[in-house]
């Protein structure tokens, strides 16, 4: 998914009526092979995914500038082709991180949900709050404060009974707590713990997934915001089912064994021995990449101008090397504007 917003490199138009009353003229020009020659090269591990600020972005800029150049089209960026457009890289970056004698590796062994600004994260201890399911028929933190404190639950299911219905709901459906993605998340965040580890059967998986592209962050537009970095969310820490196992151990269960009881009532939240470390947050480096626009002037119709446009960037590349080639998004689009 991109989020990378307003890079684009513009190619305004005039056309004249005599070149619309002959379309076939120009576009037998644009042949298959030409467009396979343009995408070989944008998609190319020389061009590395195309990332804004980085490298492969750099090299785009140029290729479409000189492309621009041998075409005649006009500089009108102050005799350039390109007009400077100031950017933020907002990224969650995890400096440290170790859970009991464990050196955790981002993007490896967990991943981060969080809009905080760079901190420290420290704990003696962590808090076990089972599915962290706070309802009226099944409530596991009533009376429990975890102001400040660093908490595991089991982010997925819910209690049934001995015949697999809810106690919730008091049927085989489940209720909300489990149906909706972050209600426990977003509810338990009311409660104002320093950090949440969530662990899920379905962590690994994501994380093979996401393949280290959500450390990558994304790009927004620089609007001079003095409040960025006034940011409070608390961070939900998404383990593997197996690091939250070693944790579950102190108290004789798993993700998998407390997940099959049945829990007819909800069990007083349990403290692990385990020390926390981190140091981690988002933050935000100022980076400019550039629009290529080229200009031709039309014939008549002076007063028109039709802008043909397509973003040039894609997700880059990642320190260990992975590059995302981006040949549909957006080689393809940035492709079809170099070649109209």
């Amino acid at each position: 998914m991109r989020k990378i917003l307003s890079l684009l490199f513009i190619l305004p138009v005039a056309y004249s009526c005599s070149v619309a009353q002959n379309p076939s003229k120009y576009a037998n020009l644009i042949t298959e092979e030409s467009s396979k020659e343009y995408l070989t090269i944008l998609a190319s591990k020389e061009f590395a995914g195309r990332g804004t600020g980085q490298e492969g972005g750099k090299k785009t800029v140029k290729y479409v500038e000189d492309q621009f150049k041998s075409f005649g089209l006009q500089p009108i960026v102050n005799g350039t082709y390109l007009q400077q457009v100031p950017l933020l890289q907002i990224s969650y970056k995890v400096d440290s991180f170790t859970l009991g004698n464990q050196t955790l590796v981002y993007g490896q062994d967990f991943y981060v949900q969080g809009d905080n600004s760079t901190a420290s994260f420290n704990a003696n201890d962590i808090v076990f709050v089972g599915y962290g399911i706070q309802d009226d028929k099944f409530n596991e933190l009533k009376n429990t404060d975890i102001a400040g404190k660093v908490v595991l639950l089991i982010n997925e299911g819910e209690p049934v009974d001995a015949e697999g219905k809810s106690i919730i709901t008091g049927t085989t459906s489940k209720s909300t707590w489990s149906s909706s993605r972050f209600k426990r998340l977003q509810e338990i965040m009311k409660l104002n713990p320093k950090l949440i580890l969530a662990a899920s059967s379905q962590n690994e998986e994501m994380i093979k997934r996401m393949n280290n592209r959500g450390m990558m962050g994304r790009v927004a537009l620089d609007k001079g915001n003095t409040n960025q970095n006034q940011r409070v969310a608390i961070p939900v820490v998404h383990i593997k089912a197996s690091l939250a196992d070693q944790l579950l151990a102190q108290t004789n269960t798993s993700v998998e064994k407390f997940k099959a009881q049945n829990l007819a009532t909800p069990a007083q939240p349990q403290i692990i021995k385990s020390s926390l470390n981190a140091s981690m947050g988002v933050k935000n480096e100022k980076i400019s990449d550039p629009n290529v626009i080229g200009y031709i002037e039309g014939t008549d119709l002076k007063n028109e101008v039709v802008v043909v446009c397509g973003h040039w960037d894609h997700d880059g590349i990642l320190p260990d090397g992975t590059f995302f080639p981006g040949a549909d998004d957006n080689g393809s689009g940035t492709v079809g504007v170099v070649e109209i």
